[in-house]
């Protein structure tokens, strides 16, 4: 899977970092996006450094909010949709003991 990062220690840093957040999140999307189609095809995903890149760019909007606010929160959701829609496709193609 692609790492793309992002400095956002940066992002905190003056003016409107809406486009620099923006990036991030549609970096985390594809990464997301990334992860269901190896797991779908049977492989195993590592999304160890996702929490740590999210919480980053929490972090960095809780410094420094963007000007487009309802902008920001409708991409979060969909990155949050995403994300559970992978939960789901992990639990349905990797079955708990409790299944």
């Amino acid at each position: 899977m692609t790492d793309d990062t992002s400095d956002t220690t940066t992002m905190a840093a003056g003016g409107d970092a809406g486009d620099l957040y923006m990036q991030e999140i549609n970096n985390l999307t594809h990464l997301v996006a990334e992860a269901r189609q190896l797991v779908q095809e049977g492989n195993v995903i590592d999304m160890s450094n996702f929490q740590e890149r999210v919480g980053e760019l929490c972090k960095a909007i809780a410094a420094n909010p963007p000007a487009d606010v309802d902008g920001m929160m409708a991409a979060i959701q969909r990155l949050v949709g995403d994300l559970n829609t992978l939960a789901s496709d992990l639990k349905t193609l990797h079955p708990g003991p409790d299944a």
